[in-house]
Formats: C-alpha cells, structure tokens, sequence
C-alpha cells in the first residue's frame, strides 16, 4: 500500500491553535513536521509505505509579506521547502483593502486564503488518477473535501482524514470518508 498526506495547513494550524489554547491555556508550540508527518502515518490500522507528503500553504504577497506574522510564515515556509519527500503546494494570501487602508493597522483591510481548496483537490485527483498512492490522509476538517473524498472512495482509493483530539469535523465530511484518525 502507498500513502500520501495532504495537509491543508491554514486549517491544521487553527485547530491546533484552538485545541492548545484550550487544553494549555498558551500559545501554539512550533510544531516539528517531519515528525507530525510520522506520528500521523503511524495511526493506519495497516502496513503502507508513505510516498510523499503535501503542504498546502497560503504564500504572503506584498504588502503582507513586509509585516508579522506573514513575514515570518514565509520564512518558515522557506525551510520546509528543504525537507525530502515533503512538497509545498503554495496558494496565497490576498490583501483587500478597506477604507483608509494602512498596513500597520489590521483594522483596515482584511486577508483572504486563495488558492488552497482547489491545489489540494486538484492534487489529490491528479495523484489518485496516476495511481500514485492506494490511500490518502486529509489533513482537514474542512467539507469542502467532501466531493473529492467520494471521488477518491469511488476509483477504490482509501481515504482516510486525520484531524486535533476533539476538533469538530462537518457531519458531510466525517461519513464520506473511509475513517478518521
């Protein structure tokens, strides 16, 4: 069996954020990703070899990418980039500005996620087609997988979403899967 993970990582990282915040009452630890990786395929319930995996990630523009903590989010990101078997999928994170915009204070414009959806959907299917892997981890609790899941369990793929101890996941997307981790 080949496995490949899929970790949309805007939405891991809020969920850890939330469930640390919760269960610690601190801030969100950095987090060792090779290691995550490792931790999450350990979970199967069977034997599979992990391929590759994919972090999908929301690549600061300017003039986000001059202040915190989009500044140091590309910088990290530009270390992940180093890591073997490990791709970045980049989507971005798209400035809209309100009135009397300034970018030193937040209150004046809003940052939207672009991209991320649609490069893991794109990137599973595409995966899935090639038979590149017997069975994937979402890393989401996002339903807006859900098509892609019943595409993915219909060509006879396993798909398996990995989500935070007590992270809340959309009905939709907790019964098309194959099991939750």
């Amino acid at each position: 069996m080949k496995t490949m993970i899929f970790i949309d990582h805007m939405n891991f990282y809020l969920a850890a954020q939330a469930y640390y915040h919760k269960e610690h009452s601190k801030a969100l630890p950095t987090f060792d990703y090779a290691r995550l990786i490792q931790e999450i395929h350990k979970q199967l319930p069977f034997d599979s070899e992990l391929i590759k995996t994919q972090i999908f990630f929301p690549l600061s523009e300017a003039p986000l990418d001059s202040i915190e903590p989009y500044k140091g989010a590309n910088n990290w990101l530009s270390t992940l980039k180093t890591k073997p078997y490990l791709d970045i999928i980049e989507g971005r994170n798209q400035i809209r500005k309100l009135e009397g915009f300034d970018i030193k204070n937040s209150s004046t414009y809003t940052v939207d996620e672009k991209g991320t959806d649609i490069n893991i959907a794109t990137q599973m299917l595409t995966k899935a087609f090639h038979n590149s892997y017997d069975c994937a981890i979402l890393v989401s609790g996002d339903s807006d997988y859900v098509p892609v899941i019943e595409v993915l369990r219909t060509i006879g793929k396993i798909t398996v979403v990995a989500c935070l101890k007590g992270q809340v996941l959309n009905k939709r997307l907790a019964d098309a899967k194959d099991s939750i981790i």
